[in-house]
């Protein structure tokens, strides 16, 4: 009986050891949660939206200011006082400022510049006015005149210089036509009057030298006096064909004669087109770059004083502002 109560004992540590080797398998759901990991991309939700921000707020176009715009707003264009603003410079000097940039340049800058400093002093404190003591209203307003001044006179040059190049190539393929016709006329005639009257002194002579429009028609008249006078009016007449140098055909060589002694007076016409002289445009470039360049210095200084003011910067005049020597630095009297 001894043995027989034994053998269950022995069954115990394998009923143990089956529990044990499931453990593994219930550990294995665990190893399954570093794949929930992608979920995690969810959370850039918060990137796209300063993406979109970004986005929107780029989108805002900054506002460009015209000329004719800040000229109605500072009362219309008064540039009389512009001048007298700029002490210390003469005509020469603002001339060779204005030489060193292009009209275009100035017209850009300043017409972005002013139109800051209008909406920014609406919006300035009286205590913040009183820092910027020399931007006045009334030098804001000669300044916009002066702009506008300078940028009527480019404008002006610009259409002149376009129309004299236009009207003297037009004038100059309509007086070519003209004078290839009174050529060919002269040519003919003296050739006729040579084959039917011979060489003779009188028609060189008639036929003279051309070089201006004035001889060229000269020559043509001459020679059509010979023609009436020496073959119409003569026995020579019946040796032409009936139908040459009829009324209507030497109605029609005068008329060329007249037009082409007018050829000199037209080419004077198109060379004396009123234009808007360099020196003046340059004049208003220097006028204008000295009045910007003192603003912008008045707006640093304020900033200086209260951070509440802004600053002004150049764009289009930036590489110029660059060369623009600075002022000499102040030294404190010595005690």
């Amino acid at each position: 009986m001894a043995s027989t109560r034994k053998a269950p004992a022995k069954k115990k540590p394998a009923a143990k050891a089956a529990p044990a080797k499931k453990k593994p398998t219930t550990k294995a759901p665990a190893k399954k949660k570093p794949a929930a990991r992608p979920k995690a991309a969810a959370k850039k939700k918060p990137a796209a939206r300063a993406t979109a921000k970004v986005t929107a707020s780029a989108s805002k176009a900054e506002h460009v200011y015209t000329v004719d715009e800040l000229v109605k707003r500072v009362g219309g264009a008064n540039e009389s006082g512009a001048r007298a603003l700029i002490r210390g410079y003469t005509d020469e000097d603002l001339i060779d400022l204005g030489r060193r940039v292009a009209t275009p340049r100035i017209i850009t800058d300043g017409r972005r510049l002013y139109g800051i400093v209008l909406d920014v002093i609406s919006r300035l404190t009286p205590a913040q006015r009183a820092l910027l003591p020399t931007v006045t209203d009334a030098r804001i307003a000669a300044s916009v005149g002066a702009l506008a001044h300078g940028r009527d006179l480019h404008q002006r040059r610009e259409v002149e210089l376009g129309l004299r190049k236009t009207g003297r190539e037009s004038a100059e393929a309509d007086a070519t036509a003209l004078r290839d016709r009174a050529r060919a006329l002269r040519a003919q005639l003296q050739e006729v009057l040579v084959d039917l009257l011979g060489e003779r002194p009188e028609i060189d002579a008639a036929a003279g030298t051309i070089s201006t429009g004035a001889t060229l028609s000269t020559a043509l008249e001459n020679l059509l006096e010979l023609l009436e006078t020496k073959v119409l009016g003569t026995e020579h007449r019946a040796e032409l064909q009936p139908g040459s140098y009829g009324k209507s055909e030497i109605a029609s060589i005068r008329k060329t004669a007249a037009e082409t002694r007018r050829l000199d007076e037209r080419a004077a016409a198109v060379q004396g087109v009123a234009e808007v002289p360099q020196s003046e445009v340059d004049l208003w470039d220097g006028i204008n770059l000295t009045l910007l360049d003192r603003l912008v210095t008045a707006f640093e200084r304020g900033h200086d004083l209260d951070p509440a003011i802004p600053r002004l910067t150049y764009l289009s005049l930036r590489t110029w502002s660059r060369r623009v020597e600075p002022p000499a630095p102040v030294t404190p009297p010595r005690a």
